[in-house]
């Protein structure tokens, strides 16, 4: 098993990119550069929510099943811990965090990955580290969209351990 662990910091309010984190309907336009998504649900997760959806790899490759299990989803702390697999991936398991930072937030994604066949583990936390960068331009740009920016220079943080 393998564990990316990735910050970002956004000058908004802890709140405000908390929401942004939770909301799946953002998530086509965070993620559809990167990989597609057939039947994501609408709305934010919440705790005991399963979610069955096809991916495809930028649109172009076969999509594959994927399952996500949200095994905690707390407003008030901002947390997050959901459970997934599929597309080659025996174990995907996704914490994030909001924190209040200085002029904003800290974002803080930590996954533990394991691939089906495990030589490959190394080649999915590479991949989980690039996509997982790349959330982060579009959700400032959310954020700016909304007018929910503030000053304080955007900074990310990587971690492969």
């Amino acid at each position: 098993m393998k564990t990316v662990i990735l910050e970002h910091f956004y000058p908004a309010a802890p709140k405000d990119v908390w929401d942004l984190a939770i909301d799946l309907d953002a998530f086509h336009e965070i993620m559809g550069h990167m990989i597609t998504f057939e039947g994501l649900p609408s709305g934010k997760i919440f705790k005991g929510q399963s979610i069955d959806v096809m991916t495809s790899l930028f649109g172009k490759l076969p999509k594959q099943p994927y399952h996500m299990e949200v095994v905690e989803c707390d407003h008030d702390k901002m947390m997050f811990l959901s459970s997934e697999r599929g597309s080659g991936v025996q174990k995907w398991q996704h914490r994030l965090t909001i924190t209040p930072h200085k002029d904003g937030a800290l974002l803080t994604d930590s996954i533990d990955i394991e691939a089906n066949i495990k030589i490959l583990t190394p080649l999915f936390a590479l991949w989980a580290k690039h996509m997982y960068e790349a959330r982060h331009q579009p959700r400032l740009k959310i954020l700016a969209r909304n007018g929910l920016l503030h000053s304080g220079e955007p900074k990310a943080i990587v971690d492969l351990a």
